[in-house]
């Protein structure tokens, strides 16, 4: 019987809402995504990283897909030509979601911070982000 009670307590604890999550990261910009199918659909967010040189990296992503599995998501991205890496990693519980965002990219200080694969300035952040649906 406990056993049982165990089991329904945790398949409940895996249930995730199809729909539409809006909500904001730890920089104060909005994210929002989809959620249909098993999967994360156009996930939208901005991100602005910190450089070593004191320039700062700021991009905006659009359009990022990723399956579900057990409630989790991961998308690594490299834009830029190379110049960005970034992974992002979620969870959906019920209604809610959250997770992380860390961007590393390289800049070239001597083209007012451009992003390039081989720039010398090291940019970096990680962020924590929450979104619900409505």
């Amino acid at each position: 019987m406990i056993a049982a009670a165990v089991l329904a307590a945790a398949a409940l604890a895996g249930v995730y809402r199809s729909g539409h999550y809006t909500g904001t990261t730890e920089q104060g910009k909005p994210i929002s995504f989809k959620v249909a199918g098993g999967h994360v659909k156009k996930l939208r967010f901005t991100t602005i990283a910190l450089c070593e040189s004191g320039y700062g990296s700021k991009g905006n992503f659009a359009n990022l897909h990723a399956p579900i599995k057990n409630t989790r998501f991961e998308i690594k991205v490299t834009g830029n030509r190379g110049a960005t890496r970034m992974t992002i990693k979620g969870r959906l519980t019920g209604p809610f979601a959250g997770g992380t965002i860390v961007d590393h990219t390289r800049v070239n200080p001597e083209k007012e911070g451009q992003p390039e694969p081989g720039g010398s300035d090291h940019c970096a952040a990680t962020f924590h982000w929450a979104a619900e649906t409505h």
